[in-house]
């Protein structure tokens, strides 16, 4: 009777540095080729766990960056699994797939019961077009000078993709937004005191996933509030 080898007497690879290989076509389909490493052996002696170099492969979608997970992490598994031929560390997935779609590329043992078996996740990636965020500087105002009393409205418009997100802060410290929406924000000063002096900011965020490697970017705007008491002027 043959036993079956423990975890410390043979090994199971990782599948590591997980990459989708796209080709994009004119009308915006996406053909995508996986490519993946096996992890080294830490003990070149040690044999490869029985059927631990098979693997099966699956794509999970978001709609939204908001709501896609960490790089190379697991948050769920996709709704079919395709079996790679042979040993092969590759496949091209014969489904095509698109531009405005979040992509989670997973490989996993495609035996379960091999000595730690796993599921491993790529990067998240994107096809379509990404740009950081910037703010619009047409026209913008750095220094205001108002009397107590005044009014003033300070909009702040945001450019990127996914549209960023757009917020006011006063001396970083609490939110000081008034309203916004997918991409402009508008800062509004009413009936001032005094103690609305100061620096306000302008914060524009969006998270980027293209080329790979999710990662949020900002970009801040200053403005200087002078607010005097026109009887103490006088």
């Amino acid at each position: 009777h043959e036993s079956v080898p423990t975890n410390s007497e043979c090994y199971s690879p990782r599948a590591e540095n997980i990459t989708a290989i796209p080709h994009i076509f004119p009308n915006g389909s996406v053909a995508v080729r996986l490519a993946w490493q096996l992890s080294i052996k830490e003990n070149s002696n040690m044999k490869f766990c029985s059927g631990s170099k098979r693997w099966k492969v699956g794509v999970v979608t978001y709609s939204d960056i908001s709501v896609t997970p960490g790089d190379h992490e697991v948050s769920r598994q996709p709704a079919e699994w395709v079996i790679v031929p042979r040993r092969d560390t590759n496949f091209s997935f014969s489904a095509v797939l698109n531009t405005h779609t979040y992509y989670v590329f997973q490989v996993g043992h495609k035996n379960e019961n091999v000595p730690n078996a796993g599921v491993f996740a790529s990067h998240v990636y994107y096809f379509g077009h990404q740009e950081q965020a910037t703010i619009d500087t047409t026209n913008r105002e750095d220094v205001i000078n108002l009397f107590v009393g005044q009014d003033r409205s300070v909009p702040c418009v945001a450019n990127g993709y996914p549209p960023p997100h757009v917020l006011w802060v006063k001396s970083f410290g609490s939110g000081v937004a008034k309203t916004s929406d997918n991409d402009s924000s508008v800062l509004e000063l009413n009936s001032v005191t005094l103690e609305d002096a100061g620096d306000y900011y302008c914060i524009a965020s969006n998270t980027l996933v293209n080329p790979p490697g999710k990662r949020s970017t900002t970009y801040p705007w200053k403005i200087t509030v002078n607010v005097q008491d026109l009887e103490k002027t006088g």
